[in-house]
């Protein structure tokens, strides 16, 4: 175990005291240094000591930090639009229009539109596919069609709208199987003859 020696405490003027090093009392500094004596191991720890010293008064001769400029208020979409915009908006919104768009054409952020929806109580667009699409593909589905010929169709990916139909209620069949080992070989037996 290493043997740390702690250097005698040495008297300091007043006026050093009374002072502060960057924004920092003696008493604090003092602390510090007593924390690194103790659980910094270097091999020379009166030199670590002094030039922690050296460092802490170096700030000291700094020049003091520039306070930060604070920022400017965060401005609320509603009062940054005014009542006729947010009307606008919520009409926009209502046509079904979706949050991002509207937001990009009044120069505010899709959340910001999807708040002012919710405030003022407009029914919310619904996720997912439109009750005429849904009829569409489950109509083509039932022609015969395979759930990824009926998606393409459709131009939506096959697993939305394999989740879409398991949401509606709308059985689904199932996937046709490839033929086994013994059924290509028969079939290719079948066509040399």
């Amino acid at each position: 175990m290493w043997a740390i020696r702690r250097p005698e405490p040495q008297r300091k003027s007043r006026s050093r005291m009374a002072g502060s090093v960057g924004g920092y009392s003696n008493q604090a500094i003092e602390a510090l240094t007593e924390v690194l004596a103790r659980f910094a191991r270097p091999k020379h720890p009166e030199k670590s000591l002094a030039e922690l010293r050296r460092l802490l008064e170096s700030v000291q001769h700094s020049s003091p930090r520039t306070p930060r400029t604070p920022r400017a208020r965060a401005v609320n979409a509603e009062q940054k639009l005014g009542t006729e915009q947010v009307a606008a908006l919520l009409a926009r919104y209502s046509e079904g229009v979706s949050c991002q768009v509207v937001g990009q054409e009044f120069g505010i952020s899709g959340a910001a539109v999807m708040r002012l929806v919710r405030k003022y109580e407009r029914p919310l667009h619904l996720k997912g596919m439109s009750v005429e699409v849904l009829t569409q593909a489950a109509e083509l589905y039932e022609s015969g069609l395979s759930l990824q010929r009926v998606a393409d169709r459709v131009g939506i990916p096959k697993w939305t709208l394999q989740r879409e139909f398991k949401k509606a209620g709308v059985v689904t069949r199932a996937p046709k199987s490839s033929p086994g080992p013994t059924e290509l070989l028969s079939k290719h037996c079948a066509r040399r003859r």
